[in-house]
């Protein structure tokens, strides 16, 4: 494994493993894994013997004490969840759509796309993919930690801020 692929792994690894545990446990901290009673369960994925598994485990901050595993302090899994939401905006700069969101100089608080017919797609998939994450998925209001993460990811990357509006602007209409 190239040192870029393994990094990409480690950080894949630790996205995954902090949205489980929001998802299975509700951002419980310790995860009991027991390789008999967790078979098939959401916990092998990360917590089995087999090499690649360990590796993984192994370079990201975790702590393990008999059967149980742990952040070193609940921020980095926080920030683990955090990165699950904003790289969403990494895929679109790979891919190559971006959003692109004007007031058209307005000062109303209403949204309008500049090109109505390919940026609404973007917007449309782009919104999904942010739907599909953690923020689309939980309530992360009472989640201090995590809404800073992404302050500052929204402050450094305005394609991720034009995203996030997207995504209000578009929930102020769901009737889901």
């Amino acid at each position: 494994m190239t040192e870029s692929g393994f990094q990409e792994c480690g950080i894949t690894y630790l996205k995954e493993l902090a949205t489980a545990i929001y998802e299975y446990q509700n951002g419980n901290p310790v995860v009991n894994y027991s390789a008999h009673l967790d078979r098939k369960t959401w916990k092998e994925a990360f917590f089995d013997e087999k090499d690649g598994s360990r590796l993984l485990r192994e370079v990201i901050p975790l702590t393990r004490n008999g059967n149980q595993y742990r952040f070193i302090h609940k921020s980095l899994l926080e920030y683990g969840l955090s990165l699950a939401v904003f790289g969403s905006s990494e895929l679109s700069e790979e891919t190559g759509t971006i959003i692109s969101v004007s007031r058209r100089g307005s000062t109303s608080p209403d949204l309008s796309f500049e090109n109505s017919s390919s940026t609404e797609r973007t917007a449309t998939v782009n919104d999904a993919y942010l739907l599909g994450s953690p923020l689309g998925k939980r309530n992360l209001v009472g989640e201090v930690s995590v809404l800073q993460f992404l302050t500052e990811r929204v402050q450094q990357e305005p394609v991720f801020k034009d995203q996030l509006l997207s995504v209000i602007e578009r929930s102020k209409t769901d009737k889901e």
